[in-house]
């Protein structure tokens, strides 16, 4: 290389230009500094043009564009043809793409390029033609119309939003004077804001109807100026406010007509402000209040008409929003059905415009286009014939509502397609069912239809009637009733439905059945109690006498032992006796402590004789006592009923367990099972292997006159008295069966605290006392009367005898003097006791009286001789008993 050479490529590589050398066999012979530092490429990468363009330009369409034309460029530029610039976009060695401007310029027989990098300049380019775009696109999408003006008027710039106000293109619009194309004029017109902000220098907004256009439009006037702050032109942005000026115009018409509709309105109503003043006061207002317009408008006397001092109307609750007084204001409020955020009160008012009358106030809340409150509007009702006529149908409705709820026959009210839309409990309960079941259901399908033709007789305008036997709906059980119908109309006098009332005869047709049983049960109970007072009688004297007799043997006496046993004879038959008078339900209760153990030996021979050879029985007592305060009659008679009922269950024979045991009931079983008190309890089980019960079975058992039993086998009433002894007893009764598994009874008896045990005869006669009183004994039973005066006066005392109830007021008004106790049998001809005890009383209030009888509760407790207060002594009598009791009452 010459020095010139050198030279040369020295003051290459200092340029500041990115130079490369290429050959004309397309070798690269040099390329400086400044292209390694642009494009960072070393002499090794790009030895020859294919290795440059395979770097330069990556993408193959590219690079092959390139390299096709470069052979025809060498030639021209060697020929001294000059090449513009060119531009092109090449990829750096660390991936990145730079725009440069490519000059290629001959050197003798060699070609030069030399690269300018153009990359930020290309950037700020593209960011200006971005940032005009942008401004023109906001410029334009502007929806208020902008024109910019010189200071000659000309419109030299305008958006598309004033294009379409001003119906001109834009090229059209710039080559017109302003005034030209908003008036339509040849000159500013009058008042032209453009004139003003020109000689003024300051912003203009003004409104004003443009005929040339048909529209309202507001100018905004703006100077605009220069670097210098120099006046140079101005800018316009009109607004179309035509729909403003039309609403702002309806505006003020709907408020003048509101105005003028709420002042004629017939609706009393008045208006207040924030500041409680009232604004309005219409006619209707002051017809309602008889307070006039003029004194109230301007004033806050709103309360004048309604109360005596001020106060809040519901208007002013609205103002303050203070509706946690509304309370103490009003007895009755709500919100209002017209506005959620309104407010309704009501009341009577005894004197309003001079008259009573009962008010509907409604207020609610006037608010601006901010939603500010600015007022309240209350309007003022007068309904008070309304609601008289109201309150009369409320009264009307509850009280049929009530007898709907409450009667005792079923209704139920239906459509004209025969759907149930109303009926009563009653009406659930016989037709078997529920309420809320039978509400909506249509009656054709029920099973038995024969209800219909009734039903379809209201419908049809008439009354209809069905009687008979009809079937349940949800159960095979059969009823009787009778169900009449009527048509139900509407207000139009249109038939919507009929009511139908629904009476159940079955518990009377089932009576009725059992008339005949209970006429034979009832006579043999009447026999049965008649035949237990004659043997009381009877049994009186066998007991008097025995032990008139045993109190005259000495104690070593043989003859004793059979008197004991004679005595032992009438205790059984009283208990016959106490039978008989169970049998009859008429018997009076006679409860004493009694062990349950005792009980059940004493009566368990009688049961072997209720059941058949095919039914084993076995009774298991419990170990000790278990003393119960009961009737012991009654008790046999309870355990009789159940081992009969338990017989009568198992007609191929069977088992049955009688088992008395101690349990102790707690609070938990007492609650779940419904029982009154926790406590210790005797239990009597009593148990069969029999059919079994089902749970509707199972429900009824206790119900008198209800039996399982084929016509004629029962009469109903075994389990009904069963569970009537229990309760007297203060005791309980559960049954526990399943169909195929048996029954089993189980009674809860109060064990009794006191001293267990029968009470024994006490026959020494060390334990009776005599006396020497005269005592007056009326008994119409000639045995009775004769052994009584035998017995009293063998301890002493002066008897006179009478034979009846007159005989014994007779007598003791012969010898009222002497007579100081008068012993009176309940029962008598003539008069019974309790009438001759009170014509007795009337001649001597304080005379002391005893009574006795042997007849049935029923007939004792008409007479009135169980009342408390009254002594009472039931045959047969023992003499100790008889003598025990003259001597409690003489000494008393």
């Amino acid at each position: 290389m010459t020095d010139s050479e050198g030279k040369f490529k020295r003051l290459l590589d200092d340029a500041p230009v990115a130079l490369t050398i290429i050959n004309q066999d397309g070798t690269i012979e040099y390329f400086n500094g400044k292209h390694r530092e642009i494009l960072g490429y070393s002499p090794e990468d790009i030895p020859d043009l294919e290795h440059w363009w395979a770097l330069a330009y990556p993408d193959p369409a590219e690079r092959n564009r390139i390299a096709a034309a470069w052979p025809d460029i060498v030639q021209r530029v060697l020929k001294g043809e000059k090449l513009g610039n060119q531009e092109r976009r090449l990829t750096c060695k660390d991936g990145t793409v730079k725009d440069v401007e490519i000059q290629i310029t001959p050197a003798g027989d060699k070609i030069v390029v030399a690269f300018f990098d153009i990359t930020e300049r290309r950037k700020m380019e593209e960011l200006l033609r971005r940032s005009k775009e942008d401004w023109e696109e906001c410029f334009n999408t502007i929806n208020e119309a902008i024109t910019i003006h010189d200071q000659d008027f000309n419109i030299i710039l305008a958006n598309r939003a004033a294009e379409e106000l001003l119906r001109i293109p834009v090229l059209n619009m710039t080559k017109q004077k302003c005034f030209q194309s908003y008036h339509g004029t040849d000159c500013p017109p009058t008042g032209c804001p453009s004139c003003a902000v020109l000689k003024t220098g300051k912003a203009i907004v003004s409104e004003m109807f443009e005929p040339h256009l048909g529209k309202h439009v507001e100018i905004k006037a703006l100077p605009r100026l220069d670097k210098t702050g120099s006046l140079i032109g101005l800018i316009h942005v009109i607004r179309d406010i035509t729909q403003r000026k039309q609403a702002e115009d309806a505006l003020r018409d709907h408020q003048r007509f509101s105005l003028d509709l709420i002042d004629s309105s017939a609706t009393a109503t008045f208006v207040l402000d924030r500041t409680h003043t009232i604004m309005l006061w219409n006619k209707a207002c002051e017809e309602l209040t008889g307070c006039s317009a003029a004194e109230m408008i301007g004033t806050d006397n709103q309360w004048k008409p309604f109360y005596s001092q001020k106060r809040h109307t519901v208007a002013d609750v609205i103002i303050d929003s203070d509706t946690a007084r509304l309370p103490e204001l009003y007895k009755s409020f709500s919100k209002s059905t017209l506005n959620p955020q309104g407010i309704r009160a009501e009341g009577w008012y005894a004197s309003l415009g001079g008259k009573e009358r009962y008010i509907i106030f409604e207020a609610a809340p006037i608010f601006d286009s901010k939603g500010t409150l600015i007022a309240a509007i209350e309007t003022l009702q007068d309904i008070t014939e309304r609601k008289r006529v109201e309150d009369a149908l409320s009264e009307s409705e509850e009280r049929y509502r009530m007898l709907f709820k409450s009667s005792p026959v079923g209704i139920f009210h239906f459509d004209n397609s025969l759907h149930i839309t109303d009926l009563n409990a009653r009406f659930a309960e016989i037709i078997g069912s529920e309420i809320e079941t039978l509400r909506g259901l249509d009656m054709h399908t029920l099973k038995d239809r024969r209800v219909l033709p009734a039903m379809l007789e209201a419908i049809n305008g008439k009354e209809g009637l069905f009687e008979g036997e009809y079937l349940t709906t949800t159960s095979s059980i059969q009823i009787w009733c009778t169900m009449h119908t009527t048509p139900m109309f509407n207000s139009r006098g249109e038939i919507i439905g009929g009511i139908a009332i629904v009476e159940d005869h079955t518990d009377k047709h089932k009576l009725e059945q059992q008339l005949r049983q209970s006429q034979k049960l009832e006579a043999i109970g009447q026999l049965a109690g008649g035949v237990a007072h004659d043997f009381n009688n009877i049994l009186s004297a066998i007991v008097g006498y025995a032990h008139l007799t045993l109190l005259k043997l000495g104690k070593d006496d043989p003859l004793r032992l059979n008197l004991d046993h004679i005595l032992q004879a009438s205790d059984r038959a009283t208990v016959l006796t106490q039978s008989l008078l169970a049998f009859s339900r008429k018997q009076v209760i006679n409860r004493k402590p009694n062990d349950l153990n005792e009980i059940l030996r004493r009566v368990e021979k009688f049961l072997l004789r209720l059941i058949r050879e095919d039914i084993e029985i076995t009774t298991t007592c419990a170990a000790g006592k278990l003393t119960v305060f009961a009737d012991s009659g009654q008790i046999e008679q309870l355990m009789m009923n159940l081992v009969t009922n338990a017989r009568d269950a198992m007609p191929r024979g069977g088992h049955i367990m009688i088992r008395t045991e101690t349990i102790r009931l707690e609070e938990e079983y007492i609650e779940s099972h419904g029982y009154v008190n926790a406590g210790s309890y005797a239990l009597l089980s009593v148990s069969d292997t029999g059919e079994g019960m089902d749970a509707k079975t199972k429900e009824r058992i206790f119900e008198p006159f209800f039996t399982t039993k084929a016509e004629g086998m029962g009469t109903g009433l075994g389990l009904s008295m069963v569970y009537g002894i229990v309760k007297q007893h203060d005791g309980y009764i559960n049954v526990y069966s399943e169909p195929g598994k048996g029954t089993t009874f189980k009674i809860y008896l109060p064990l009794h605290r006191g001293a267990g045990g029968a009470e024994l005869i006490k026959t020494e006669a060390a334990l009776v006392k005599g006396g020497s009183e005269t005592i007056l004994l009326a008994e119409d039973d000639p045995s009775l009367r004769k052994l009584s005066g035998v017995i009293l006066r063998n301890y002493g005392y002066s008897v006179i005898e009478a034979v009846d109830g007159e005989d014994a007021v007779s007598k003791y008004g012969e010898n009222r003097d002497v007579v100081k106790l008068v012993i009176l049998d309940g029962i008598m001809p003539k008069k019974n006791g309790k009438e001759a005890c009170e014509e007795i009383r009337m001649i001597n209030p304080a005379v002391k009286t005893l009574f006795t009888s042997g007849y049935a509760e029923d007939i004792l407790s008409k007479e009135g001789l169980l009342e408390p207060g009254i002594h009472f002594l039931l045959k047969p009598l023992t003499p100790s008993d008889l003598l025990r009791k003259v001597r409690e009452l003489l000494d008393s």
